[in-house]
């Protein structure tokens, strides 16, 4: 089972990971600045929706691998480690400027389904969650229960820190500027990079 440090790394992984504006937080924002809160919570649930969907897949799918391809696993590791490592140095090298993201056409104008369709489509999400997720799971252990709980974490933290988004844009979008989204991207890249180097040295 894993150790309650690497369940703490876990959690500040997430906390910074998800608190870097992407996809999903720019939709979030763009409702909520446009139609209100509630439609800002609406989004949220919407995200939260297919989020659980995909690690429900993760968790099927990925915890054999884990638990039966130990020295495969290894360089899985190398790889989302690398993969932290990039999404740091991108969020170095940001802006700060939040945009909506583009709404395609036939897009279901619903908030919730808004949220559920943009994070669906989204394939840089899947690739996250398989490459992030698993690295901290101990292969000797219960594969499934750990997947579980570290998928019941992230979700916990993504639904929190995507409502308090929702929140702080339908009450005061312009506290959302880009002046302190770009010092939010210049703290969260220089931690996902510390944190890609110790997942990369990390021994299993």
């Amino acid at each position: 089972m894993m150790s309650l440090e690497t369940w703490l790394a876990f959690v500040t992984t997430c906390i910074v990971l998800i608190a870097i504006p992407g996809p999903n937080v720019t939709l979030i924002i763009a409702n909520s600045m446009r139609h209100g809160v509630r439609a800002g919570i609406a989004t949220v649930l919407g995200t939260s929706l297919g989020t659980f969907l995909l690690l429900v897949g993760l968790i099927i799918g990925i915890s054999p691998v884990i638990a039966f391809a130990a020295e495969w696993f290894f360089w899985v590791k190398l790889v989302g480690a690398v993969y932290l490592i990039y999404l740091g140095f991108q969020m170095l090298r940001s802006t700060g400027e939040i945009q909506a993201p583009k709404q395609q056409s036939g897009l279901a104008k619903h908030p919730f389904l808004q949220g559920f369709l943009v994070l669906l489509a989204n394939p840089k999400i899947l690739l996250f969650l398989g490459a992030f997720v698993p690295q901290f799971v101990d292969h000797s252990g219960n594969v499934i229960l750990q997947m579980t709980v570290l998928s019941a974490t992230l979700l916990t933290i993504a639904i929190t820190i995507d409502g308090t988004y929702a929140l702080l844009a339908g009450k005061s979008g312009s506290y959302l500027g880009a002046q302190r989204t770009r010092l939010l991207n210049r703290l969260g890249g220089g931690f996902l990079i510390a944190g890609g180097v110790w997942m990369a040295l990390a021994r299993k």
